[in-house]
C-alpha cells in the first residue's frame, strides 16, 4: 500500500508538547519533523495538519494568535524546504459551561477529534480515498478518528501516548514515522 496522504496531528507529533500553545514564543519546533515533512512532499505525498485547538474556545488564544503560530510553523518548515498541503483545525470544546469559554464554539462538533470532519476534510480537498491515507498521532483522539475513517495510524510518543494501546505502531517521533514508511514502501 503506497500512502497519497499523511495528516498530522500537531502538537506532540509536529512541535514540543507543553500545554496550550498561545503564541509564537510557545512554539518549539520537534527535531526531524522539517526533514521528514520534505521527503514526504519530495515523494509527491500530500501532508495535511488536523488539530484540535480548543484554546480557542477556552478563549486562551485568538484566531489572530493561531495565525501567527501557523505561520511561525511554516516559516520553520519552509528553512528545511517543508511544506504541508493543508491546515484544518477544531476550535471546538465539549463543554456548553465552560467557565469564560468563547459561545460560538462551545458544544460537540464532528471536527474536533476523536470526531473525522477534519480528517474528511483534508481527504476530500487531495481527492485521496481513506484506504490511501495515513494518520500521526500521539493520543487516543488521533487513533480513534482514524479508525473511525478506516485510516492507518502510527502513533508517536508524547505525555499523551499511554492512551495509545500497545498493539499500534509507536514510533519516537514523526521523522521515525517516515523512515519506517519509506522502508516499507508505503510511500
Amino acid at each position: 500500500m503506497s500512502y497519497k496522504a499523511i495528516l498530522l496531528d500537531r502538537d506532540g507529533v509536529i512541535n514540543r508538547e507543553r500545554g496550550h500553545v498561545r503564541s509564537v514564543n510557545d512554539f518549539e519546533m520537534l527535531p526531524g519533523v522539517g526533514k521528514a515533512i520534505a521527503e514526504l512532499n519530495k515523494r509527491g505525498v500530500k501532508v495535511a495538519l488536523v488539530t484540535n485547538q480548543s484554546g480557542l474556545a477556552r478563549g486562551l488564544l485568538t484566531p489572530i494568535q493561531l495565525n501567527a503560530i501557523h505561520e511561525e510553523m511554516n516559516r520553520q518548515l519552509a528553512l528545511k524546504g517543508a511544506s504541508l498541503d493543508g491546515i484544518f483545525i477544531s476550535p471546538w470544546h465539549p463543554d456548553l459551561t465552560l467557565k469564560g469559554g468563547v459561545k460560538k464554539w462551545l458544544g460537540e462538533h464532528e471536527d474536533r477529534k476523536p470526531g473525522v470532519g477534519m480528517l474528511k476534510k483534508a481527504l476530500e480537498k487531495f481527492g485521496v480515498a481513506s484506504s490511501e491515507a495515513a494518520m500521526v498521532g500521539d493520543s487516543g483522539k488521533d487513533r480513534d478518528a482514524a479508525r473511525l475513517m478506516n485510516i492507518d495510524f502510527f502513533g508517536v510518543r508524547s505525555s499523551k501516548s499511554d492512551e495509545i494501546s500497545d498493539e499500534d505502531r509507536l514510533f519516537d517521533g514523526l521523522d521515525e514515522v517516515v523512515e519506517f514508511l519509506i522502508s516499507q514502501g508505503h510511500v
